[in-house]
């Protein structure tokens, strides 16, 4: 932590997050994530407690650690009310951790994302995350991740995951009750976007002949997502020429795609707040997915992230999706897995209706629905619910 850092959350000294706790009267919550990273930790973290703070409540304080600072949530945990582990494997040091949070009586609570704690599932989520399933060095490396992941969550009283699907899942492994609590923006991400949207807005996003969709990728585990739309992409672009693909981050370009040379933009990974401006210069974001359980764990955030700067998305059918775009001026949803047809009536749609005012509509809806401002409470009264 001796370098310089840029994500908001290294501007929280450890003192401060420390001192939160000293605080009387109030519900003392702690989150603990192995290494502060810009994905998960961000959404499932850093957001939760930005909420709260953001929300004034008087009756929560929150802070986080991670591993390098257990020591230092060893000191405070005889203060804390509810420990939150986040996708934490178990190992001798969290196995001590949680021993000691059950010493002192604080309620432990299992939050994940992803459906990689139950064995059950280990070896589909490594086929659809393109994991070297042929490799039995790095097979059994997986197979005892989630392993470790189903130990911690079997120690824990409740859960929290990311949506309805996820959550039956996971009731399935911890002793108490799971609820609900979706992801939702950042304020720096709001800020950035709102800047992005305005800039959109204030040119009039003026329908032009040429049409570019995004595919973002901010993990090596997406390739096989994108294989489901690259060979209807390949087709569309074949026969329409005004068509422009850009791909951002880890996706690598199928070989039906290479022949569209400089029609095509293929970018490196960018930062989460840099990202925003890319998803803004698009005109259709998509989110494909493969269709097994594993990926109907996935949660909204490549909707939201993009119409908070008004990009139009088409998407997989999912229990997320579905709920997040409620009508299909917000988006398109391909229920029936024929993307060619699907991109095609996006693309359609576009022409029609890219101008200003469908822009601010999608940016509109996703503040909305996805504003920390709009998750503070609910977000500490589940905290409150779960400590009783």
């Amino acid at each position: 932590m001796n370098k310089v850092q840029t994500d908001p959350w290294w501007l929280q000294s450890l003192e401060n997050r420390i001192s939160v706790h000293a605080s009387d009267n109030v519900l003392r919550v702690a989150y603990f994530y192995p290494k502060p990273t810009p994905s998960t930790f961000r959404y499932r973290v850093f957001n939760m407690i930005e909420a709260i703070e953001r929300s004034a409540r008087e009756d929560v304080v929150a802070s986080w650690f991670s591993m390098e600072e257990l020591r230092s949530l060893l000191t405070v945990l005889p203060r804390l009310d509810v420990l939150v582990l986040v996708r934490t494997p178990i190992d001798l040091q969290v196995a001590d951790l949680i021993a000691k949070a059950r010493l002192f009586g604080v309620k432990l609570i299992f939050d994940c994302d992803d459906l990689v704690f139950d064995p059950k599932y280990a070896f589909l989520a490594a086929v659809n995350n393109n994991l070297p399933v042929d490799d039995p060095v790095e097979l059994d490396r997986w197979f005892a991740y989630v392993s470790r992941l189903n130990a911690t969550a079997q120690h824990c009283d409740a859960g929290m995951a990311t949506n309805s699907f996820l959550a039956e899942k996971l009731a399935a492994v911890v002793c108490g009750p799971v609820h609900v609590l979706g992801n939702f923006l950042n304020k720096a991400q709001e800020d950035v976007s709102e800047v992005l949207l305005e800039k959109k807005l204030g040119r009039g996003h003026v329908p032009k002949d040429v049409v570019t969709i995004g595919y973002f990728s901010g993990s090596k585990t997406h390739q096989n997502d994108f294989l489901m739309v690259a060979d209807a992409l390949s087709e569309m672009m074949s026969e329409d020429h005004e068509l422009r693909l850009k791909l951002v981050g880890y996706v690598e370009l199928t070989v039906g795609l290479m022949k569209f040379g400089d029609r095509i933009t293929h970018k490196p990974y960018v930062n989460w707040l840099e990202l925003q401006s890319e998803i803004s210069e698009v005109d259709l974001n998509i989110a494909p997915l493969q269709s097994n359980a594993f990926a109907f764990s996935k949660s909204e955030l490549k909707y939201f992230e993009a119409a908070v700067v008004g990009t139009f998305s088409c998407v997989s059918n999912s229990c997320c999706f579905e709920q997040a775009i409620p009508a299909s001026e917000l988006g398109h949803i391909v229920r029936d897995g024929n993307w060619l047809t699907a991109l095609g009536r996006s693309v359609a749609y576009l022409a029609e209706n890219r101008g200003a005012a469908h822009a601010d509509r999608l940016a509109q809806h996703a503040k909305r629905r996805w504003s920390s401002a709009n998750f503070g409470h609910k977000v500490a009264d589940l905290l409150v619910a779960l400590a009783r």
